[in-house]
């Protein structure tokens, strides 16, 4: 219905209502003319699927997958047309019933792997799994025959240009990065010198381009003659080896490190895109889907040996918003990541938040906390997964925060929802994603933002203050105005000035409200300074204001009330050390009437106002959290 009435007329538009794509794109197979099939089939055959930090293929195995009942549906649809009219889909079909009689599933597969999937990594034995996984999948379609040469195996493809090992982030990823480097001589030999490097590379990468298509070809072919097909893998390697041996030196030599050459070579393991993959950079103007799942590594000298340069996101110090660059350079359509929800919820990610909102066509995005469980094993962080489609038409559109419970992470992804993003709904410059899930919160956030931030509120007076913790609490933050008792350095206090009361605070940094505004912004762990002190809330001489303050001591004896000490032995210190718990799920009934005077400050409805109260309340209020403010 909905594309019938024009409200669904882009693959954007399947991703914002969630729509069962590959579904769609089976239906239409199988009931589409001659004329369509043969059109999707060859569109298949050049999708170029990429990921930059494969590690042991994980993604590349889920892209194939995805792809080989797509083959299999369109394969099956051209032999019914050839069935009824043997002039059709001949040549197609020939590729296969030439060399792949007995099994069209692995012909399936092998297309899959030398046209579609194409990975590298920093390590090569991550490389190396990544291989023999997608050997592993081919072999396993084939019935072996005892008595047939090879048991009827047929050759495994050669994927070593497909599968490759180097740092995604260092090295000459297209032809204007080189151009640019090229471009800003001494003097005019330099410049001749420039000209006849840049022809030399220009004549060589395109020698590169046709070895790599004679290689595949051979492969597809099932060539019978394997010292050509040797002499052909021989050709791709050596030329290959010379084009990056000109194109390292070059950059060694615009870079000026302080090692050697080959110190150099060695601790930056450079991998040139323009070289390695020049048909598809510069020929089909990038990869058209680039996924993964970008390391999360803090960027330093300590932490890598290797330096980088020429990143706008250089100072958002962590790897993956530098991946997320180098795809953006090197892709051509979709660009879909799974990173930290720091990524758009901290103040630190903000160079990689505003490159998205410069760069990115339409961007959908979601958020999934590690709390109840997380989105998948071993990922102990909140997550957010980012969908970008270059050619988009600039909108963006969000999903808000998506929480995984027992049981439910199978069907987690069918009830996402994507709401439009606009301008307004920002915070901070902008900079910041809203979660909001559904349009009411954007009228929460519109009434809320007319009010000026409790920073104005800092000052200097220690006997009227504020203290919380920067971490952890992953369904609570716990504002209180007295210090805590353990010494800790993430526990922090801000002194206030004499304009409002430590009680009327800590009320409001307490509430559901404020809850809901932190979730919906930050990254639902770090508790830094701006994350509280952006908060829109203006005390006045009032009703409201006295309330606040009353409320906020019943909140306070309440909290003492309800707190658990433990305490313990810290051996650097040789001291007992004691850890206040709180439980604020104690607390709740003062926490909704604290919600409820600010729905009066902010003119919330009813509605809105029944939104916040029972904010997140299913996990907030659980029984694993009812001895733990954690």
């Amino acid at each position: 219905g909905k594309i019938n009435r024009g409200e669904i007329t882009s693959i954007n538009d399947f991703i914002t209502y969630n729509l069962d794509i590959r579904t769609f794109a089976s239906d239409l197979i199988a009931n589409g003319d001659s004329r369509f099939v043969g059109w999707f089939y060859h569109a298949l055959q050049k999708v170029t699927i990429l990921d930059p930090t494969c590690g042991s293929g994980a993604f590349l195995f889920a892209a194939m997958n995805i792809l080989e009942p797509l083959y299999e549906i369109c394969i099956d649809r051209m032999q019914e047309f050839n069935r009824q009219n043997p002039a059709k889909f001949k040549e197609e079909l020939a590729e296969i019933t030439d060399k792949y009689r007995s099994n069209i599933q692995y012909f399936i597969f092998k297309s899959i792997i030398l046209r579609n999937l194409y990975g590298v990594d920093i390590m090569v034995e991550a490389t190396e799994i990544a291989k023999l996984r997608l050997f592993l999948k081919m072999v396993a379609v084939v019935d072996v025959e005892r008595r047939a040469e090879n048991l009827g195996l047929d050759p495994l493809p050669d994927i070593d240009f497909n599968i490759r090992c180097g740092n995604t982030l260092v090295g000459y990823a297209t032809k204007a990065q080189l151009d640019n480097d090229l471009s800003h001589p001494k003097d005019f030999l330099e410049e001749l010198a420039n000209q006849d490097f840049k022809q030399q590379i220009e004549d060589e990468v395109l020698k590169v381009a046709a070895a790599y298509r004679i290689f595949v070809y051979q492969q597809l072919r099932q060539e019978e003659d394997m010292m050509a097909f040797k002499q052909a893998k021989h050709d791709l390697r050596e030329l290959l080896k010379s084009l990056n041996d000109k194109l390292n030196h070059r950059l060694y030599s615009a870079t000026s490190p302080n090692i050697s050459y080959d110190e150099w070579l060695k601790s930056h393991q450079p991998f040139n895109w323009l070289a390695e993959f020049y048909q598809i950079i510069e020929g089909n103007g990038g990869f058209d889907v680039i996924i993964g799942n970008p390391p999360y590594v803090e960027y330093s000298k300590r932490n890598v040996n290797y330096q980088i340069s020429g990143f706008e996101t250089i100072k958002a110090s962590n790897l993956y918003a530098y991946v997320f660059e180098r795809s953006f350079c090197i892709g051509k359509d979709y660009i879909g990541f799974i990173v930290q929800l720091s990524a758009i919820g901290t103040e630190s990610m903000r160079p990689l938040q505003r490159y998205l909102r410069n760069n990115s066509g339409t961007l959908h995005y979601g958020c999934y906390p590690e709390r109840p469980q997380q989105l998948f094993e071993g990922a102990c962080i909140a997550l957010s997964i980012l969908i970008v489609n270059k050619k988009g038409d600039g909108k963006i559109y969000g999903s808000g925060v998506n929480r995984v419970s027992e049981g439910f992470r199978d069907y987690l992804f069918g009830q996402i929802a994507f709401i439009k993003i606009n301008n307004s709904d920002f915070l901070s410059d902008y900079s910041l994603y809203p979660k909001f899930r559904r349009q009411l919160e954007r009228g929460v956030f519109k009434k809320l933002a007319v009010d000026s931030t409790i920073s104005n509120y800092l000052g200097t007076d220690r006997n009227n203050a504020i203290t919380y913790r920067t971490a952890g609490g992953r369904y609570w933050k716990i504002v209180i105005n007295r210090p805590f008792a353990n010494m800790s350095t993430s526990n922090k206090t801000k002194p206030l000035n004499n304009s409002i009361s430590s009680f009327e605070l800590v009320s409001v940094l307490n509430t559901n409200l404020f809850w809901w505004y932190y979730v919906n912004f930050f990254d639902l762990y770090n508790f830094k300074d701006y994350m509280i002190f952006h908060f829109m809330y203006k005390s006045d001489e009032n009703i409201e204001s006295k309330e606040l303050t009353r409320l906020g001591k019943l909140l306070m004896k309440s909290y003492e009330r309800n707190k658990v000490e433990n305490t313990q032995f810290i051996q650097s210190r040789q001291q007992t050390t004691i850890f206040e718990s709180f439980n604020p799920a104690q607390s709740k009934s003062i926490i909704d009437e604290i919600d409820a005077v600010l729905a009066r400050h902010y003119g919330f409805t009813d509605e809105e106002l029944d939104f916040i109260i029972n904010y997140d309340i299913k996990y907030r209020m659980g029984d694993e959290l009812n001895n733990s403010d954690e």
